[in-house]
């Protein structure tokens, strides 16, 4: 009986070895939440990351309105920063920021620019909030510039 017993464990234990061994085979895949295709089930970093900024990155022209302006009609580009994975820097926002890039924060289909200033225009500032859907980012800002708050929208396709 021992014999018996013997020869129907062995197997038992040389398959659920074999597969113990085959699951601890790492799935590969983005493992970066904050990327585009993060897959939850990867194990295993396969430098197939999409980050989220890849989506607003691009020349743009677009309308701009701003209370207190004329409408205007104006080329921006979008590019990658250099510090992270998240950022943005948006050239010409609105036409006011001509020579000067401002810094975006991606979250997925939204960024938000934080309170900043620009030495080259006078010392004026700008914060604001976007989004993008398919081509077109629109971006809900606020400058102030020559001594006057403005609310501004821009929108603007690829």
């Amino acid at each position: 009986m021992f014999k018996n017993l013997q020869s129907s464990i062995f197997p038992c234990f040389i398959a659920f070895a074999l597969l113990s061994f085959s699951a601890c085979n790492n799935a590969p895949g983005c493992t970066d939440p904050k990327a585009e295709n993060f897959d939850p089930s990867a194990e295993t970093e396969d430098g197939s990351c999409i980050s989220q900024r890849e989506k607003f990155l691009g020349i743009y022209s677009g309308g701009n309105q701003c209370i207190g302006l004329p409408p205007g009609i104006h080329i921006s580009e979008i590019i990658a920063s250099n510090d992270n994975l998240t950022d943005v820097l948006i050239s010409n926002l609105g036409g006011f920021y001509q020579g000067y890039y401002v810094r975006a924060i991606v979250d997925k289909n939204n960024l938000t620019i934080p309170y900043q200033l620009n030495p080259a225009n006078g010392g004026s500032s700008v914060s604001g909030t976007g989004s993008i859907v398919g081509n077109s980012v629109t971006i809900q800002y606020q400058i102030a510039y020559n001594g006057q708050l403005r609310n501004c929208i821009y929108s603007m396709d690829k």
